[in-house]
């Protein structure tokens, strides 16, 4: 049976008041026996670029047909957390990458590179890294899936929250590589 009515407006009071109390309990100087200041900072954004969260790598620059392709990754932000304190902002980022072997890859061996940057609340990079890879292909294994962790430290600005900070990842590639990835996602 469906409540309406003041009943269901009591309760969403009781509701509310009860997190009043609880919020109240964690201020400074509260009489509930909390002793901190609720700081309301967050952790910052972590994302990965769409267009350049999925490479396809061609044979000899062929983009677009199926028959040239070396190579399928992909990754994947799987957890991602933050410790912040007076001076520093640690992030980490734990990662999934996958990677696809084409008909065009011959060698059991692929190369690639996945970047990270760090945007401030202005939206200007302030760290941009670069990390490479090299998968190898055992015999006929057509995929590779793992998992890995990345870790951050972001120097704490006086007055700054730190959820004003995003962490962006993606490949790098070509300009043609990244055109082939927009015209597939349209």
């Amino acid at each position: 049976m469906r409540q309406t009515g003041i009943s269901t407006q009591l309760r969403t009071l009781a509701v509310l008041a009860g997190l009043a109390f609880v919020l109240a309990g964690c201020a400074k100087d509260s009489i509930f026996g909390g002793g901190g200041e609720l700081s309301g900072l967050a952790c910052p954004q972590v994302a990965i670029l769409e267009a350049p969260g999925e490479l396809t790598r061609f044979s000899g620059g062929k983009i677009g047909e199926i028959s040239d392709v070396r190579f399928q990754a992909k990754m994947e932000v799987t957890h991602a957390f933050c410790d912040i304190d007076e001076k520093a902002i640690f992030v980490t980022v734990d990662a999934k990458l996958g990677v696809i072997r084409g008909p065009a890859e011959t060698t059991g061996e692929v190369d690639f590179s996945f970047f990270v940057a760090i945007l401030n609340g202005q939206k200007e990079v302030i760290l941009r890294q670069a990390f490479p890879i090299i998968v190898q292909f055992d015999g006929p294994k057509r995929k590779i899936e793992f998992e890995d962790s990345i870790n951050f430290q972001i120097d704490q600005k006086k007055n700054v929250d730190p959820g004003t900070y995003t962490i962006y990842g993606g490949f790098e590639m070509t300009p043609e590589e990244l055109e082939f990835n927009r015209r597939r996602l349209r």
